[in-house]
């Protein structure tokens, strides 16, 4: 009998890469892609929280690869049981 049967193969788990196009996105974008409301993102750059952005004039921009790596590092991986 082969020893191959009594053992169990391991998982191999590759590390997860992203592309992340290099943009500046308006509120109306970000929260587009956050799900967050235009609102809420108004709300939290008054108040100095929030992400961080660049204001032009008028404009309102976020480099959504800041952005992105700000969510990615809040991201939670589950215990498995």
């Amino acid at each position: 009998m082969s020893d191959y049967s009594s053992k169990q193969a391991e998982p191999q788990t590759e590390p997860v890469t992203f592309t992340v196009e290099p943009v500046f996105l308006n509120p109306k974008e970000l929260a587009s892609r956050t799900g967050l409301s235009v609102q809420t993102l108004a709300n939290e750059r008054h108040a100095g929280k929030g992400f961080p952005y660049i204001k032009r004039g008028k404009s309102v921009l976020y480099f959504w690869p800041e952005i992105f790596g700000i969510l990615h590092g809040k991201r939670v991986e589950p215990r498995r049981a």
